[in-house]
């Protein structure tokens, strides 16, 4: 897997496209930054939501899309206001890496001492090596058989009372916590091995959208204040709108 980059809205150009921008009023940037993170989140959950609509359930079946979700929700959006500019961002890392896919991918798997693994992965030593052997098994408990076949041999071998799909998903998030790592399947597909996961472009979808979406967010807010103030024949200042007459401070929250 590729390392996940952080994509970033800067809206400088915006910012010196228009007109007394240093006299915008802190909060209004305030305002209009918040407003850009809750429609970052919005986006990130309509595009995953639309990323897992087209597998199966088998591939990525309900429990694991609102394991996903509920992250998405409460990861973290990252803002900065820096005199008449700000940004905001969102790393994809921060949703899971393929260390965290890792941590869960050998769940149930009989280590070399002749325990099963229930809990992280951290390298222990597996009894079986070969990926495409254990995949045999995997398989095999995820559509809830009893018994799975012999990779070694002639036959089947039998998959242990409480071994079954239900409760290595259970497992799976457990170990995976505020983490939801199988975003990465959805972003670059998974065709190694039965079922498989199609890729959609995520992170290209969000990062054009997201762009498109702040830019809007920004000129509107920006431009409301700017009538607003002409309007009310108030002088907006970075430290808030001023009666001109007066020259008391007064607001044009919204």
């Amino acid at each position: 897997m590729a390392d996940i980059a952080k994509y970033q809205v800067d809206v400088t150009e915006i910012v010196d496209s228009l007109d007394r921008m240093d006299q915008i009023p802190r909060y209004v940037i305030n305002q209009t930054v918040n407003e850009i993170k809750l429609a970052a989140r919005d986006l990130l959950t309509e595009i995953f939501t639309l990323a897992m609509e087209q597998q199966d359930d088998l591939s990525f079946d309900e429990d694991f899309r609102t394991h996903l979700i509920g992250v998405v929700n409460r990861a973290e959006i990252n803002s900065a206001i820096s005199g008449s500019t700000f940004e905001v961002d969102f790393d994809f890392d921060t949703l899971g890496t393929t260390k965290d896919l890792e941590r869960a991918f050998h769940q149930g798997a009989r280590l070399a001492d002749g325990t099963r693994l229930d809990g992280p992965y951290e390298g222990q030593a597996l009894a079986q090596e070969d990926p495409e052997s254990r995949h045999i098994y995997w398989r095999a408990i995820r559509l809830g058989l009893a018994r799975a076949e012999n990779p070694d041999g002639p036959g089947t071998v039998p998959i242990p009372e409480g071994y079954n799909w239900d409760r290595t998903k259970a497992k799976y998030i457990e170990i995976w916590g505020d983490k939801a790592p199988l975003w990465i399947y959805l972003e670059y597909g998974q065709d190694a091995w039965d079922t498989t996961i199609e890729s959609y472009p995520v992170i290209e979808e969000f990062t054009e959208r997201f762009e498109q979406a702040a830019a809007e967010i920004f000129e509107t807010n920006i431009s409301e204040a700017i009538a607003q103030a002409e309007e009310a024949e108030i002088e907006l200042t970075k430290y808030g709108a001023r009666d001109i007459t007066t020259g008391r401070f007064t607001s044009l929250r919204r």
